[in-house]
């Protein structure tokens, strides 16, 4: 029979005998204890640094927004805007020619149409003096011109119908001179001042920043011209803050690719 050697695992007998009494050896309610107040403790702590984190985080806003309101105006109620005028004929007549279209460039006094008179022209026929003086001034009238330089951004001309001074036929922008309108609220109005530096953000060029200063504030709020006013009065009566137009003029190059009516974000600085 093969005989194995003993082989001493260097545990005595009676260190085994502790390592088995500690695994079978159950915890009592002091330990049970001790941890369960451990665990309250760290919750405590866990709990605590999340106030102080909140707090912290709750004060730097209350900062950045109070710092805000103490040294600008931004508002998000503004646009592009441009003087335009509305293109109609002097008289009336069949439109004969029109040669302006949308995006097109004209000057101002470049003939962009032209009227066809001759039936008005015709019921002078058996009055040559008359014909003759009037001749001119229908001449004069048959033609349509730009009112001022700038950018068709309309055209509702058509070629042959009947038009007459009630007509729009076209709408020019001076785009080149484009300016930013802003709606400030009455409550702020006060603060604004003509020559202040304002920074803008175009919605359409998120990417780029343009500056400006004011050049005027508007004498009544906007509703003042509304189509139909507020009308609140008696026991329905609810108090709603008004706003004021301001219009910003863009440093000089800033407006070009601009165009009327894009949405704006404005912030006036009230300490440059």
């Amino acid at each position: 029979m093969l005989l194995l050697p003993f082989v001493n695992s260097g545990v005595s007998k009676g260190s085994r005998g502790n390592f088995v009494n500690k695994l079978d050896k159950k915890p009592t309610r002091g330990d049970i204890n001790l941890n369960i107040e451990k665990l309250k403790e760290n919750r405590r702590k866990v709990v605590v640094l999340v106030l102080i984190v909140s707090v912290l985080g709750a004060g730097a806003i209350a900062g950045y927004y109070y710092y805000n309101s103490v040294n600008y105006i931004i508002t998000e109620d503004a646009r592009v805007s441009a003087d335009t005028v509305t293109i109609v004929p002097e008289t009336t007549g069949r439109l004969l020619e029109w040669n302006a279209e949308e995006s097109d460039r004209v000057e101002s006094g470049q003939l962009l149409g032209r009227l066809d008179l001759t039936p008005s022209l015709a019921s002078l026929a058996s009055d040559p003096e008359s014909l003759q003086k009037a001749g001119s001034i229908m001449a004069q009238k048959a033609e349509i011109r730009a009112p001022i330089s700038g950018e068709i951004i309309q055209s509702k001309a058509v070629v042959g119908s009947l038009v007459g001074p009630s007509t729009a036929l076209a709408v020019v922008a001076d785009t080149d001179h484009a300016y930013i309108s802003a709606n400030i609220k009455e409550t702020k109005i006060g603060r604004v001042k003509v020559g202040q530096k304002v920074q803008v953000k175009i919605d359409a060029y998120p990417n780029k920043v343009f500056y400006g200063r004011v050049a005027s504030i508007g004498k009544a709020t906007t509703s003042t011209f509304s189509l139909l006013p507020s009308q609140n009065s008696g026991e329905n009566y609810i108090k709603v803050t008004q706003v004021i137009p301001v219009k910003i003029v863009l440093t000089e190059g800033d407006n070009k690719g601009l165009m009327p009516g894009m949405n704006a974000t404005v912030k006036i600085y009230l300490k440059s």
